[in-house]
């Protein structure tokens, strides 16, 4: 790979962090924002809620945008909507304001992240995509680790001031690198993000099945970040504290499993990291249904939950350049990754109030139902891949 290439990579790497950044600060930082804003508990699902309808809103316009303005400009634009966001954020002093002031930090994480996803996807190999998705979870570990230094002088405000200023000097560093960027002139725009419509996708079986998945394995990724501890400190007998640290165990084992990802990739194919990873999961799922009275067991259980969840969502991804035509590609992630934001805020806060009127000790089980559907749909989806490219 030419130098130009690297310094290209280390960029757009660090943009992913940027774009992980900022995902958890409400969440580290409720207990404090919560009573400074005078907003009940679950005035938090509100918050979620409307950061979900802005990302998939985001997502999905994402290629019309690009088809005006090249991926450099576009990146810079959303990374500048993301630090402003932050910084108005930092002075809102109603819950009311705290969303409004929201909405422009979730439409430019939608952008960045289908803008870059498609760059990979289009241009890179799987290891880098799998490296791409690495760098979101440093970014998403980091910023719980700024708010709580924060929180230590009791000032949420200063974590959003000081994540909105990391993410000026990040977007000082992709303004600096716009010579390394790939030319986009009109025509190259056009060819690779041309006018599809959603109904022309739908006609097509295997897209349809790929859609489904989506929609699953984020739901599966997203009920280890907001149920595990949940289920943990109901069933294992444990304090506040260390049930919260299972989250960070399973946010952990993420982020290595798309280390491991990015050199296993090298000589493994998508398909078959795809489906070792829903491996991990049924077998993680299977050893939170023993009910083991036993941390170690229980630790060891969510780190292959984490483990499992890494290369499914970016290898996915990647095989939509095998998987259909080119002239598809930047349609297919905006419509994949819209649908997948469906699995995390809509089926992920039902299956909350599902768990509110059973039991969150049915999390193993649900867990376990999921994880063999989402691995039969994926066995379906590469089967009939395989019979259609080759009858072609």
């Amino acid at each position: 790979m030419k130098r130009r290439q690297r310094q290209l990579l280390a960029i757009i790497f660090l943009t992913f962090v940027a774009l992980g950044l900022p995902d958890a600060l409400v969440g580290s930082g409720w207990n404090l924002m919560r009573a400074e804003l005078n907003a009940p508990l679950g005035a938090l699902g509100w918050y979620g809620f409307a950061m979900f309808v802005m990302t998939i809103t985001a997502t999905y316009v994402t290629p019309s945008v690009l088809r005006r303005m090249d991926t450099k400009h576009t990146v810079l634009m959303a990374l500048m909507l993301m630090m402003g966001a932050l910084f108005a954020m930092s002075f809102a002093q109603q819950f009311n304001l705290l969303i409004v002031f929201a909405l422009p930090l979730a439409f430019g994480a939608g952008m960045i992240d289908m803008s870059l996803n498609h760059v990979m996807a289009a241009q890179y190999k799987a290891h880098h995509m799998n490296f791409l998705h690495a760098f979101y979870g440093i970014g998403v570990t980091l910023g719980p680790g700024i708010m709580a230094l924060t929180l230590a002088e009791e000032n949420w405000r200063l974590a959003f001031r000081f994540v909105a200023l990391i993410l000026l000097g990040i977007a000082a560093s992709v303004r600096g690198s716009f010579r390394l960027w790939h030319e986009e002139p009109e025509h190259v725009r056009s060819h690779h993000h041309p006018r599809l419509k959603l109904k022309t996708l739908l006609t097509d079986g295997k897209a349809v099945q790929s859609l489904f998945i989506f929609v699953l394995i984020v739901h599966v990724e997203s009920l280890g970040g907001y149920w595990i501890a949940s289920y943990i400190y109901l069933t294992q007998d444990v304090s506040l504290a260390l049930a919260a640290g299972y989250t960070s165990i399973f946010f952990l084992a993420l982020t290595l499993g798309r280390l491991i990802s990015t050199v296993l990739s090298t000589r493994w194919s998508s398909q078959r990291l795809i489906l070792l990873g829903q491996g991990l999961i049924v077998v993680a799922a299977l050893l939170l249904r023993l009910d083991v009275a036993f941390l170690g067991f229980t630790m060891m259980a969510v780190f292959l939950y984490g483990l499992g969840c890494a290369p499914v969502f970016p290898n996915m991804l990647y095989l939509n350049r095998e998987m259909f035509p080119a002239s598809w590609l930047s349609k297919m992630v905006s419509i994949q990754m819209t649908f997948g934001y469906v699995g995390f805020g809509v089926l992920t806060p039902l299956a909350g109030l599902a768990f509110e009127r059973i039991s969150v000790t049915v999390f193993p089980s649900v867990l376990l139902g999921y994880a063999v559907v989402v691995m039969g749909l994926t066995l379906w989806y590469f089967k009939a891949s395989s019979k259609r490219l080759h009858e072609a």
